[in-house]
């Protein structure tokens, strides 16, 4: 009867040829084609449609032939309305490339259609409208297509709406104009790809609750309305990339299986991700969100890697508040015009915001980084970290203009290191105060730094950072309150002018010191390598195998020792500093071995002692300056005496053992001191110097000369802490007064002469002894020989205390 039968499903009759059957709705007035409760058996090829309108003359006027392009359109303007239709074949409304014999070329054609619409149908093969323009409205509710749904290049002037539908292979509006509004809602269910690539949507589009199997391109598309997939869940990759989106975009509660792909998108609307889920990576790179546009990630996960790299946020609200990051985070190169808030937040791995610039204000609020937190080269104008958990954070050259707030901030290891402070720093310890205390600071804050973990006697020692080669632009408006000196390095940045306030402890650096000879070994080791690397890599092709061998054995042997080396090091910095795993003692130790090593020196050490001491002077803090003091003596007079620690215990024990024996009259012990003494400098030295080498070394003026600048650096330590003890010289010089007469009278009563004691007063105090008084009694006689012993002691006590009352009152 037909090609294509048209059969009813109660009946199992044949009710007329498809082709016909549209012919003759071609023909009506209504030009509707309706198909109900129907069976359409065979493939429907708009060819053959084609083919029976160019043969009709009434129809023939309906084809419209492009010769330039080589596109015939059949403008048949028919409402498609099939309800309760099976299409056992395909549906076929579009051929490309069709060989007309008798013009020996080939054509494309194509249908203009008015409303189409599938109610409760199926479609078991291929249903293509490529090319198509549909005037009316397109209505496909309750339907199943069992393989592909085409609409290439096709535009819609009307809305489109699914509802309730099933699409098991792939639908396909590439490259497609949809004029109006697009619905797909109520539980459709896409089994295979949906693609928009490249497609201009002018209205609104509403995917919203939906299940996408498998991938979803919307790739280089423009949407001019708004976008909402809310609840939707993708089982695919998503793609909107290089797209342009004019309104609102509306993700919330939506659920991403795969990657998600907006990378060099354009966004004039605001975004919403709220409570959304990523199993894997989603990517913003290099993506322009326009003035005005909000960016809202509230309370949503990220499992896999996250990419905002290069990205211009320009003058809208960024917000990702209570949101957690399980993978890698990437904000690197991007510019944030206005304000900007993480609060909340967790990052499980790795986050990168190097190079980004923050114009407007940044809020890091109850946040965790368990990993490496990069702030590398970034610039801040207005930043605030509160209730923040580092693991290990950079800011290495990072510029803040205006304001940088860190309140009950923790940390293992922050990195400064080249840092710019434009305006007024302060850093402070202490979690009751209010931070409304602060408001003459106008341009930088940093405070309650929180950092240094002290949960228990394990932590007490945790945390270390980082202020090398730190430049604070305004020193007189920088503070450190309550900041651990013993956990901060301050290595060749100037502090002289800022104000510190903090318990005076021995300086990080110092402490680094011992660890200098190990860093450059690392050093030599590598340079060695890379050397032989340079030196072989222009002739490695012509080489000998032999010599390949070896030199590949040498490399070896290098690497070997490179290795050993770093494990070296490593062991030894765990057995000072306490971080929590090993990750954190490789990464300090890198830092330690590239950025702080090549300039450490007990020079440089002593000049961060000088700023800081100075810095203490100046903010009237003078108890924790005189200890700090004593601290930069002990670190100068072991610059100026490398060698005297290794020899002045066995010198100082012979001395003792003379002075007393001599002041007490213990003759008889002098001499088998001096032979126990002397057994032991014997061993001494065999077992730390070497014999000859020690009596090379005490025989050269340089090294007696040290010896002496040794004993005098020990007296001054012992009588006033190098000038800063008032109260020691005082309680010497008694004790001193007090001794001498014990020992000239063998008597443990120093009043029980009372002349002898006011003749050591009159030689203590430079007056003189008396002379006349002097013949009269032989103990005084005694006291008259030691005059001068006496008055030696008296000067250097004396100046001593001269030195004590003249720093106080410089400090006063």
């Amino acid at each position: 009867m037909g090609e294509v039968r048209v059969i009813d499903k109660e009946t199992v009759k044949v009710i007329g040829d498809f082709y016909e059957m549209f012919i003759d709705a071609l023909k009506s007035e209504k030009k509707v084609f309706k198909l109900e409760n129907c069976i359409v058996d065979g493939n429907v090829d708009i060819l053959k449609i084609y083919n029976r309108i160019r043969d009709n003359k009434e129809l023939r006027k309906l084809i419209i032939e492009h010769k330039d392009d080589n596109i015939t359109t059949i403008n048949v303007d028919i409402n498609l309305s099939f309800h309760d239709v099976e299409f056992k074949g395909n549906f076929q409304m579009f051929r490309n490339k069709i060989e007309i014999v008798e013009s020996i070329r080939k054509i494309l054609i194509r249908v203009i259609l008015g409303n189409i619409n599938f109610i409760n149908s199926s479609f078991k093969g291929n249903v293509d409208f490529s090319y198509s323009v549909v005037q009316g409205e397109v209505n496909i509710i309750d339907s199943t297509f069992m393989e592909n749904v085409i609409f290439w290049k096709s535009e819609f002037k009307k809305i489109v709406y699914f509802e309730k539908s099933t699409f098991e292979g792939d639908i396909v509006f590439k490259s497609s104009t949809f004029e109006n509004d697009i619905y797909f809602r109520n539980s459709t269910l896409f089994n295979g790809k949906v693609d928009f690539w490249k497609s201009t949507l002018k209205r609104n589009i509403y995917f919203d609750t939906l299940i996408f199997k498998k991938d979803i391109d919307f790739g280089n598309s423009t949407f001019e309305g708004d976008i909402n997939f809310e609840k939707s869940k993708f089982n695919g990759s998503v793609y909107f990339n290089g797209s342009t989106f004019e309104k609102k975009v509306n993700f919330d509660y939506s659920v991403f299986r795969w990657m998600v792909d907006f990378s060099e998108s354009t966004f004039k609307g605001d975004i919403n991700f709220r409570y959304s889920k990523f199993d894997t990576e989603i990517s913003f790179y290099k993506s322009e969100f326009k003035e005005g546009v909000s960016v809202n990630f509230i309370g949503s996960r990220f499992l896999g890697e996250t990419n905002f790299s290069m990205i211009v946020f320009d003058n809208g609200e960024i917000n990702f508040e209570y949101s957690e990051f399980l993978g890698v985070v990437s904000f690197w190169k991007s510019t944030f015009v206005r304000d900007v808030s993480f609060t909340g937040l967790k990052f499980n791995r790795e986050v990168n915001f190097s190079e980004s610039f923050f114009k407007g204000r940044a809020v890091f609020s109850n946040v965790e980084f368990t990993e490496k937190a990069d702030f590398a080269t970034a610039v801040f104008n207005e930043v605030n970290f509160v209730d923040v958990r580092f693991k290990y954070a950079d800011f290495t050259g990072c510029v803040f203009e205006k304001l940088l707030l860190f309140s009950r901030v923790f940390f293992d290891l922050i990195k400064f290191t080249g840092a710019i402070f434009e305006g007024v720093a302060y850093f402070m310890e202490n979690e009751n105060n209010n931070p409304n205390q602060i408001t003459l600071f106008d341009l930088l804050k940093i405070e309650y730094l929180k950092k240094f973990k002290k949960k228990n006697n394990k932590d007490k020692n945790r945390g270390v950072a980082l202020f090398n080669f730190v430049n604070f632009k305004s020193p007189n408006n920088i503070t450190f309150v309550n900041f651990p000196l013993s956990r901060t390095s301050f290595l060749l940045t100037d502090v002289k002018n800022i104000a510190i306030i903090a318990e005076a402890e021995r300086i990080f650096d110092e402490l680094l010191l011992e660890f200098v000879d190990d860093a450059k070994k690392i050093l030599d080791i590598e340079e060695k390598i890379v050397k032989i690397k340079q030196k072989i890599e222009p002739y490695w092709d012509i080489l000998p195998e032999d010599e390949k061998n070896k030199l590949n054995k040498r490399l070896g042997d290098y690497k070997k020792q490179l290795n050993e080396a770093w494990k070296n090091l490593i062991n030894k910095i765990k057995q000072k500093i306490n971080f929590e795993n090993d990750d954190l003692y490789i990464l300090f130790t890198e830092a330690y071995v590239y950025g702080i090593s090549p300039y450490l020196r007990p020079e440089t050490v002593l000049k961060e002692y000088r700023d800081i001491r100075k810095s203490f002077e100046n903010n009237r803090t003078y108890v924790e300056a005189s200890e700090l003091f004593i601290y930069e003596m002990d670190l100068l007079r072991k610059i100026i005496i490398p060698n005297y620690d290794k020899y002045k215990i066995p010198i100082f024990s012979i001395l003792l053992v003379i002075i007393f024996g001599v002041l007490f009259g213990l003759y008889f012990v002098i001499i088998p001191a001096l032979l126990i003494i002397l057994v032991w400098v014997i061993l001494y030295i065999i077992r730390y110097l070497g014999i000859i080498e020690y009596l090379l070394k005490i025989l050269k003026i340089r090294y007696l000369r040290e010896f002496l600048e040794g004993i005098a650096f020990d007296i001054y330590k012992i009588i006033s802490n190098y000038g800063e003890s008032l109260v020691k010289p005082i309680i010497i010089t008694i004790l001193v007064i007090l001794i001498i007469p014990c020992i000239i009278t063998h008597s443990w009563n120093p009043f029980s002469d009372k002349i002898l004691l006011e003749q050591t007063l009159r030689a203590f105090f430079q007056l003189g002894i008396d002379k006349n008084t002097i013949n009269n009694n032989p103990e005084l006689q005694t006291l008259a020989s030691y005059e001068w012993l006496i008055r030696i002691i008296s000067l250097i006590l004396l100046g001593n205390i001269f030195i004590a009352i003249k720093r106080r009152l410089e400090r006063k």
